[in-house]
């Protein structure tokens, strides 16, 4: 039994150390980059040379030193950030505007289920009292409770659909 767990704490180690290096050498790995313009000046970068290059045109190759993190600062110039900025903005404001629609209708259905469930305790033979905030209690006579019937009945249809 001993001897079994022994093994398998061995065997967690050795899965360990080996995904420990992996990650290690997969992270010092250089990537080959190439940039090259067009013929309308535009600046292309790419993992493969553009062998469709004339005119003694050329792709460079770029070299990344290893630990170079590539930050593009904010700039006026960068409408692409802005609109994307924006763009969030948006998604993260209808997201918010879904979730105030969907509490608003679970709203809506709870105060619905409440009226309705009233109707159906109006409808049962049997006295009804309602209690004060006081505490005190005053039984529905049989106008009284028709018209509470009838004012949740018509809040149900004006309301509730």
């Amino acid at each position: 039994m001993n001897t079994k767990k022994n093994n398998l704490i061995k065997n967690k180690r050795l899965i360990l150390f080996v995904t420990s290096m992996f990650m290690f050498l997969a992270s010092s790995a250089v990537a080959e980059i190439y940039q090259w313009k067009d013929k309308n000046g535009n600046v292309h970068f790419s993992d493969k040379p553009n062998l469709s290059l004339k005119n003694g045109q050329e792709a460079k190759q770029l070299t990344l030193k290893k630990g170079n993190n590539v930050n593009f600062a904010k700039t006026k110039d960068s409408d692409w950030q802005k609109d994307l900025e924006d763009e969030n903005t948006l998604q993260t404001m209808d997201k918010k505007a879904q979730a105030r629609e969907k509490l608003k209708a679970q709203k809506h259905q709870a105060l619905c289920d409440h009226w309705r469930s009233r109707i159906e305790i109006y409808k049962q033979a049997g006295p009804i009292a309602i209690v004060s905030p006081q505490g005190e209690r005053h039984y529905l006579n049989e106008s009284e409770r028709k018209e509470q019937s009838k004012t949740l009945l018509n809040n149900v249809r004006s309301y509730c659909r």
